[in-house]
């Protein structure tokens, strides 16, 4: 995903200018009172408009490892035959280290710059770009580089935790992240949908609403869930999905003649039909092994128009152990 930042008119590298020059027959050449002879003007060089443009124009990771004190970003120039020092600017703020120009050696075409992170706060999302310019010259006034970084607050954790959902009833093997900055216990499911538990639950829906003329696939399932302890010390919890939304997505889409549905798990209440979510159920039932109770819901789009009509179940008991628990999701299914 690489696009310019400023709009700038790409032109050739080379330009070649020339003049046409009298042969005698020519009415409009200049003889310079010489009786008319023949004779053409002395060819004009080649002119090279000089360049120097990053190799990419935007860098983006929002989730740098941990302990990453600083990026490198490389750089090419167009005219390489004398050493030369071109300008950088920017506007990312003064935590980032952006040095003040680049360097290029005699005969060099490329470069590069390291710009300094070891200043910038973790969870913090860094925005803005980095410019370089070529001095006077008017014709290529700079490139840049777009810039959005932070330094991951998530660690993998070491081995696989268990997921289990009890509409697909298939216990998943996933990998674990915990948050390395949050004030409670805070982990990440990663992928607790693949593509067979999705299946298997659109399978089991079709088996409902068939006989009312909507049509149960798989869609597609939230990422992650990520889920932490409400307190210091508490073991309740409360949970989102990758989209900050505080629910989750199994991955499962209906469609009938006149509406389409995804299918959503809601934490701690039921918003159709004033049944409450079981809070007290939702927890840390024993160490590293946890127990969700969310409300399973349909999220229904008739005409366009994003509405709520109707609970698919009351409760959609999930389990979760973490890779070291030493008691697994397994031990209790």
């Amino acid at each position: 995903m690489f696009r310019k930042l400023l709009g700038l008119v790409c032109l050739p590298l080379f330009v070649f200018v020339s003049c046409e020059g009298g042969d005698g027959n020519n009415n409009n050449n200049n003889n310079n009172g010489n009786g008319g002879g023949g004779g053409s003007e002395p060819d004009v060089p080649e002119v090279v408009k000089e360049e120097v443009s990053f190799d990419q124009s935007v860098y983006t990771d929002n989730e740098l490892p941990l302990g990453t004190t600083d990026i490198t970003l490389s750089l090419t120039r167009t005219v390489d035959e004398d050493a030369a020092s071109y300008p950088i600017t920017t506007d990312l703020p003064a935590e980032i280290g952006v040095p003040s120009s680049v360097d290029f050696a005699a005969g060099e075409a490329a470069a590069s710059i390291i710009v300094d992170l070891s200043q910038i706060q973790q969870d913090v999302l860094y925005e803005g770009w980095i410019a370089v310019h070529v001095p006077d010259n008017p014709e290529y006034p700079g490139d840049s580089v777009i810039v959005s970084l932070m330094t991951s607050t998530w660690t993998t954790l070491e081995g696989k935790g268990q997921f289990y959902d009890n509409f697909t009833e298939m216990i998943i093997e996933v990998d674990v992240q915990k948050s390395l900055t949050a004030e409670t216990p805070t982990y990440r499911i990663l992928n607790p949908y693949p593509a067979e538990a999705s299946e298997a639950l659109a399978a089991k829906m079709n088996s409902y609403t068939t006989a009312y003329g909507t049509a149960v696939t798989g869609g597609e399932a939230s990422a992650y869930i990520e889920f932490w302890h409400t307190g210091s010390g508490s073991d309740l919890i409360e949970w989102k999905d990758d989209s900050q939304n505080p629910y989750w997505r199994p991955g499962v889409l209906g469609t009938g003649e006149d509406f389409t549905f995804t299918m959503e798990y809601h934490p701690l209440y039921a918003p159709f039909n004033g049944v409450q979510g079981m809070e007290s159920e939702c927890r840390m039932i024993s160490e590293g092994l946890y127990k969700f109770i969310p409300q399973l819901c349909y999220w229904l789009d008739p005409e366009g128009t994003t509405s709520r009509r109707g609970l698919a179940y009351n409760v959609a008991e999930s389990y979760f152990s973490l890779p070291d628990a030493e008691t697994k999701v397994e031990d209790v299914i």
